[in-house]
């Protein structure tokens, strides 16, 4: 660090939340609740809804833009990303509800699929208001990466290893978001993470993971290897159980 001068802006970096836990702008106007009623899945999504969410992620998009081009060398720079990411938040913010919304109201709530659908033929921007639970909806959280440049070159974590087995909540938080098409029983709750680098990353990324091995025999992880296998080219696995 020089002198006399700021630290870094890493604002827009740096994100807290459940990163299993949340939904997909393709997920909106699909209520899951309808799946095991005999509705028909709505196939209206959040670019559909509202043409001023277009405009909305380019403006977000050119803000991104300013403060990664922009120097940090004195603090009335630092200020001026803060208020530019300020800006940002307060743009998505309402979308951000949306999808809380959609979460919640395919989840624990008593909502009818008549009261979710009219939920968002309603929604606007300028006048939606949630004050529910909250969740971590990745392409809101990081549009600059993942509806821009269509997602993370490279993804790398150590996730927890936590089994089913006397953890039944955790796992059932999970399965109110998008994940929840990639769980089974007996499973590990790395597993997920698997699935969710996948999403993540384009074509070409490369997804980096330190965890246990017995995802690669256990049959809790059935699903799991489909995925793999699927849309993914082991390169290395090292096996440091010897």
């Amino acid at each position: 660090m020089a002198k006399g001068q700021p630290l870094s802006f890493l604002d827009h970096h740096l994100k807290v939340g459940n990163s299993l836990l949340g939904a997909s702008l393709s997920a909106l106007g699909h209520y899951s609740k309808s799946q095991s009623k005999g509705k028909t899945k709505n196939n209206q999504g959040l670019f559909d809804l509202k043409k001023d969410f277009e405009v909305t992620v380019q403006h977000v998009l050119e803000r991104y833009s300013r403060i990664e081009s922009s120097d940090s060398k004195y603090r009335e720079d630092v200020d001026e990303k803060k208020y530019w990411l300020d800006e940002i938040q307060s743009s998505l913010g309402p979308y951000k509800e949306l999808c809380d919304y959609h979460i919640w109201a395919c989840s624990d709530s008593n909502t009818s699929y008549l009261e979710y659908n009219e939920k968002l033929k309603e929604f606007s921007p300028q006048s939606f208001n949630w004050s529910g639970p909250s969740f971590f909806h990745w392409e809101l959280e990081f549009p600059e990466v993942i509806l821009h440049r269509k997602g993370f070159d490279v993804v790398i974590t150590n996730p927890p290893y936590i089994g089913e087995s006397g953890h039944k909540e955790i796992f059932r938080e999970i399965k109110k978001g998008d994940l929840r098409k990639y769980y089974q029983g007996k499973m590990d709750l790395f597993y997920f993470f698997f699935n969710l680098a996948l999403n993540l990353g384009t074509k070409e990324s490369v997804i980096a993971l330190i965890t246990t091995n017995y995802y690669l025999t256990s049959t809790g992880a059935k699903k799991l290897r489909l995925d793999l296998n699927k849309r993914s080219i082991i390169k290395q696995i090292i096996n440091f159980n010897i």
